[in-house]
């Protein structure tokens, strides 16, 4: 099901401020009660991007929560999309099609 495109939900979940805005609100000591952060594509670790790009978004992401001022009262889950997509799957395969060449 997906969100119509105008409502709250589309606008503010859909939505990505940027790291540098997350990283700012908590070294001010004013993230939301609750926030939920995806990355940008080419930070996500799916290919042709690497683990690299991604670790490095996860940690920028911890440090910015650890240096927060409300650190002793935050909870950071962090959640790996473990499922395997049928673009993962496709990329996994043309890959191991050009190594047999």
């Amino acid at each position: 099901m997906t969100a119509p495109a105008n409502s709250s939900l589309a606008k503010k979940g859909l939505s990505f401020l940027g790291l540098q805005a997350f990283a700012d609100a908590a070294t001010s000591g004013t993230l939301p009660n609750v926030s939920y952060i995806i990355g940008p594509m080419e930070l996500s670790e799916h290919p042709p991007w690497t683990p690299h790009d991604g670790g490095w978004f996860q940690q920028q992401i911890v440090n910015a929560v650890i240096n927060s001022p409300t650190y002793n009262s935050t909870v950071l889950f962090i959640s790996y999309d473990e499922t395997v997509s049928v673009k993962s799957l496709s990329a996994i395969q043309q890959s191991d099609d050009d190594n047999l060449a």
